[in-house]
């Protein structure tokens, strides 16, 4: 039980970090993380200001957080994370996550993720 608790916060950590590496490396200076576990359910939400993406970078971050969850393939996953220099990680983030929801307004992104156990 103590290996997958600690896996488990590993993970948020690491997910956590990614998101906000990303945001940080499109020049926000002001980023907050909230992380809540319901019910089974980790909730991430973060939220950068100021965020220069242009429609592009928008579409391309929706597309990467969207991508199916993939259970079974977890654990490769979890070790590929990091592995890469540019953000291609967001997409194995999004395979870890089952939900996602990007908005962005007025130069503030927020991120918010979904995880069941």
């Amino acid at each position: 039980m103590k290996i997958r608790l600690k896996t488990r916060f590993e993970k948020t950590l690491r997910i956590t970090s990614d998101l906000m590496l990303y945001c940080h490396h499109h020049d926000a200076t002001n980023l907050t993380s909230h992380i809540t576990e319901e019910n089974g359910t980790i909730r991430y939400e973060i939220t950068a200001s100021p965020v220069c993406l242009d429609e592009h970078k928008l579409d391309e971050l929706r597309k990467r957080l969207d991508a199916p969850r993939q259970r079974e393939m977890e654990c490769d996953f979890w070790e590929l994370m990091g592995e890469s220099q540019d953000f291609s990680e967001l997409t194995l983030v999004g395979m870890l996550c089952d939900e996602s929801d990007v908005s962005y307004e007025n130069s503030v992104l927020t991120i918010t993720l979904l995880r069941y156990d």
